[in-house]
């Protein structure tokens, strides 16, 4: 069956848009990408493919789709193989568990990141929200696959791809925010998690860390500017 024609409307330094990357590569799909200036969005974006402006969106043979969590579940059921493909029950406890990192660690994580970096007892208690929510996120971890080194276990899945622009961003964090995990029993789960996803090839290849640190101060000074 000959592939679609795949288009990804990308930015680097978009986490949510790294998850669309992160699936398409690790499929093997084949895609065209397309760079979007966030911070200056040309006209045929806005009018075209996304009306709201934000990426990822996906051209699939013309048909669009936005919302990165659903561009990452489309690409994985109309490309993964079976190993990748889950059991309705194993869908459930991926779904729970990205609602559960999404709630706990990734909106605290926004917050610390770019609302509460600059006075140092707004930082001190973000950072500490961040750290309960791994502390959490760790638990689960670890009723859901105690041997990992996934989230399922030891097959990547839909699950890690939507949770792993996070953990490939902690290294910035570290650098813009002073946020570093410990390396204790109580976050030992996330640690192995967010190192395997890290290190896997094509989630490197979908991540350009200056340009992240460059989309993020960026985005700091846009915020800070707004609030004078």
């Amino acid at each position: 069956m000959t592939q679609p024609k795949i288009t990804l409307y990308n930015n680097w330094a978009c986490p949510y848009a790294q998850r669309a990357a992160i699936a398409l590569e690790e499929l093997g799909v084949e895609y065209e990408r397309v760079e979007i200036d966030l911070h200056n969005k040309p006209d045929w974006y806005l009018e075209k493919i996304n009306p709201a402006g934000t990426v990822p969106a996906l051209a699939v043979d013309g048909e669009i789709l936005t919302e990165s969590a659903v561009i990452a579940e489309f690409i994985v059921e109309q490309f993964g193989d079976k190993a990748m493909q889950l059991t309705p029950i194993e869908r459930a406890r991926g779904r729970r568990f990205v609602a559960l990192f999404s709630d706990k660690v990734w909106s605290k994580w926004a917050h610390l990141n770019y609302f509460a970096y600059s006075e140092e007892e707004t930082k001190k208690k973000a950072t500490e929200d961040v750290l309960a929510g791994i502390r959490e996120v760790n638990k689960a971890l670890k009723s859901l696959s105690p041997s990992g080194p996934y989230i399922l276990g030891a097959q990547f899945s839909y699950a890690d791809i939507v949770t792993a622009p996070l953990a490939t961003r902690l290294n910035v964090t570290n650098r813009l925010s002073g946020l570093t995990i410990p390396k204790t029993e109580e976050y030992a789960r996330f640690n192995e998690w967010a190192e395997a996803v890290s290190s896997r090839p094509n989630v490197q290849k979908t991540l350009d860390e200056e340009k992240i640190v460059q989309g993020t101060e960026a985005r700091r000074r846009k915020l800070a500017a707004a609030k004078k």
